[in-house]
């Protein structure tokens, strides 16, 4: 990339904020605030023509300290109105763009285009363990275009998303189970019609009425232990 360092540049771009082709070509001066750390990609007219982001909506995009080096080493001229001017000085025709990009890239056996050094940011950041939301907002994507990309470098950083916490005091998932239907209860979500024989022979039973009908629990003192064997039938259930 030495005969065009303007090009060393719009990769580094594309790998660290993850700008489209015609997004870092349409950069002005006045979209990089580098005291800020910020890039805008925003609706413009220069000189007549007319751009916006493909998405249409103009977003800001943070520089890291990687590329904010880069970026400082490689500021415009006073009077270039680019930032990443064609060696002819005026704003880069993406096709040409390309062409030259690629011709670089396939010599030094890479054969890359702009969207893959794109992607290169994208997969980073969801291999980092960033939301597909934060992604797509850097990025310019719908969440599900992100999804589709990117999901699949997730997985393997979500093992405690799955993990749950212990109630205090509990003895699994019995307990587990008690609070929760103890809670069905107090909402008035489910209602037993009438007394439940008890499962073990002991006249009636009241404890939980609902957790019998459910099949699920007992805390009689039996040797079986908690859980019940209580026919769902002995009891109708009306969900409110």
């Amino acid at each position: 990339m030495e005969p065009y360092p303007a090009i060393h540049v719009l990769v580094a771009v594309y790998i660290y904020a993850g700008l489209r082709r015609e997004e870092a070509l349409w950069l002005t001066p006045d979209d990089a605030d580098l005291e800020r750390r910020v890039v805008r990609v925003v609706a413009k007219s220069v000189d007549g023509d007319f751009w916006q982001p493909k998405t249409k909506r103009n977003r800001v995009v943070p520089v890291s300290v990687s590329l904010l080096q880069v970026l400082r080493a490689n500021v415009p001229e006073q009077d270039c109105r680019w930032w990443f001017p064609s060696p002819a000085g005026k704003r880069w025709d993406p096709d040409n763009f390309s062409h030259d990009l690629r011709a670089i890239t396939c010599k030094h056996g890479l054969p890359w285009s702009c969207l893959d050094f794109r992607h290169t940011f994208g997969s980073h950041l969801a291999q980092k363990g960033e939301s597909l939301y934060k992604i797509a907002e850097l990025m310019g994507n719908s969440p599900d275009i992100c999804r589709r990309h990117y999901a699949a470098l997730v997985p393997e950083t979500m093992h405690d998303v799955v993990e749950f916490e212990k109630p205090q005091g509990s003895d699994g998932i019995e307990s587990l189970l008690r609070q929760i239907l103890s809670r069905f209860n107090s909402l008035g979500w489910v209602q037993i019609a009438r007394p439940l024989p008890h499962p073990h022979g002991r006249g009636l039973c009241t404890t939980l009425g609902s957790a019998h009908a459910l099949g699920l629990l007992c805390q009689c003192d039996s040797p079986q232990g908690r859980l019940c064997d209580a026919p769902r039938s002995n009891a109708s259930i009306r969900l409110v």
